[in-house]
């Protein structure tokens, strides 16, 4: 029987300085919502769980580029939600110098910040162009280094492309230059937003044997397979879906007041009736596998997930199945509750 154990408030409240190429979360010219507005509709929601027995949490789109005072209340509704967030995701920000940067780190650092994680796309004529933004490499080795002489961890999450796996090494030895990351993992792109336009620069077989070993430490070598790799896995998975699930409860300038004003447990439920109505059609991976996989393609995908993806958009394109634009938008809602890290599928 298919549970919702979960409801994030997903909502945009503060533009992103970039138009990333491989951006994962796609179209960014929506409206932004007012952040008193926001909070106060997220703080109604998670009340109204914590008194029911559901976990409502909340997922700011874009970057967290807040004030302070915003990122106080930011991490008030994170402890109100259970939990204590302490990290900061650097990407999408108004460039701000070294000194600005330190600055700026710093007095979150007093608040409890602890960690950061940056994004790259390789050294900077690569990273520049992948950004959509000039100066953006140089202006994240500043706030690296702010970073580091603050004391705090340092992420770093570094995409590879066709067009700049050649320097990949290089790219680690100017970073291992600047201090020794918490962590440092290299990526394909993901199959989602933008990224989904990249086919031409994605990796194939061919171009994993040829990264060099002091970059693939960084990568997951056994999940670096090919659709049709992954397709030999598994289209004879017996895996079943999830039966626990959560949705996301996109909150937009045309429905804030509805949301705000309206009844938490009927809007919850009539959402969750119609994400469990719509889940239960959808097929498992293994079928999934046999109706859309494409044998012959080479491409790499880092991970079942990432390939369950690609498979997913087909189906919902697949006009045989009858999946209308609304219905195409419940299904993106969903995520295994399950997991900690939470990704729109």
């Amino acid at each position: 029987m298919i549970k919702v154990e979960k409801v994030n408030i997903w909502g945009r409240v503060t533009k992103c300085a970039h138009r990333c190429r491989y951006c994962l979360q796609g179209e960014q010219s929506q409206p932004l919502l007012n952040w008193d507005t926001y909070v106060k509709t997220v703080e109604r929601y998670v009340r109204w769980g914590n008194e029911n027995d559901m976990r409502i949490g909340f997922e700011l789109a874009g970057n967290f580029d807040l004030t302070l005072e915003q990122y106080k209340k930011y991490l008030e509704l994170s402890s109100l939600c259970g939990k204590f967030s302490d990290s900061l995701l650097m990407g999408g920000m108004r460039m701000r110098t070294e000194d600005e940067m330190r600055i700026w780190l710093a007095e979150r650092q007093e608040m409890g910040l602890k960690k950061v994680i940056f994004s790259m796309g390789g050294t900077e004529q690569h990273h520049d162009a992948m950004n959509r933004r000039k100066g953006d490499f140089q202006y994240l080795l500043g706030a690296q280094r702010a970073a580091f002489i603050l004391g705090l961890s340092v992420e770093q999450r570094i995409f590879i492309t066709k067009e700049n796996m050649q320097s990949m090494d290089g790219l680690c030895r100017v970073l291992d230059d600047i201090g020794v990351p918490f962590r440092r993992s290299i990526y394909p792109l993901h199959f989602r937003g933008n990224a989904m336009d990249m086919e031409n620069v994605r990796l194939d077989e061919n171009d994993v044997k040829c990264i060099p070993e002091n970059v693939m430490r960084y990568m997951m070598p056994d999940m670096l397979l090919s659709e049709r790799q992954w397709a030999s896995q598994l289209c004879g998975s017996t895996e079943q879906n999830p039966e626990k699930i959560g949705f996301f409860l996109y909150m937009d300038t045309k429905n804030t007041e509805k949301l705000l004003s309206g009844d938490c447990k009927e809007i919850i439920e009539s959402a969750g009736k119609e994400v469990a109505e719509e889940y239960a059609k959808m097929p498992t991976l293994a079928e999934l596998c046999r109706r859309y996989a494409d044998t012959s393609c080479r491409k790499i995908h880092e991970g079942k997930s990432k390939v369950y993806a690609l498979w997913f958009e087909r189906y919902i394109a697949d006009t045989e199945n009858g999946v209308t634009p609304r219905k195409a938008a419940v299904l993106h809602s969903i995520f295994p509750a399950k997991k900690s890290v939470i990704h729109k599928i």
